[in-house]
């Protein structure tokens, strides 16, 4: 159930989910991301804090716009793969 101010969703299972808590939780979860940084930082900008990524390139001419959108697609594959 999840709830917002006083509104309140209904009752739903889970059945997939991460023990929260966990001694290797934070260590698997460094392992597999392990490789973002290099497959994104060729063409952009990445900084990582626990579980969020941020990408970006400082956009000052048009070849910038181009790097931008290879370190995205770059960054769609690895989630692919």
């Amino acid at each position: 159930m999840v709830k917002v101010n006083l509104s309140k969703s209904s009752w739903k299972l889970v059945t997939n989910r991460l023990p929260q808590g966990s001694v290797l939780g934070p260590i698997l979860f460094l392992i597999f991301i392990n490789d973002l940084v290099e497959c994104c930082e060729v063409h952009l900008k990445i900084y990582l804090f626990a579980d969020d990524a941020k990408l970006f390139r400082h956009i000052t001419q048009d070849k910038d716009i181009q790097l931008l959108q290879k370190g995205i697609y770059n960054l769609q594959n690895w989630c692919n793969t």
